[in-house]
């Protein structure tokens, strides 16, 4: 647990603020793995591939209102 302290105070700039994923989040995402596809000749993810399809957030939502 000491170790935890002064490494969380120096890296929480980069934490998300909620473990929530978003739509914002999920469009990166999708990017980066066309692009890692892509570089292997790999087809890329479906565009009918919609945030939808990856998350189910009814279950959070239901418990943080």
């Amino acid at each position: 647990m000491a170790l935890f302290e002064p490494v969380f105070a120096n890296n929480v700039g980069m934490y998300m603020k909620t473990p929530v994923p978003t739509q914002q989040h999920f469009d990166i995402n999708v990017e980066f793995l066309n692009i890692d596809d892509r570089s292997r000749k790999q087809p890329e993810l479906p565009s009918s591939f919609k945030f939808t399809d990856a998350f189910d957030l009814r279950f959070i939502e239901a418990a943080i209102t």
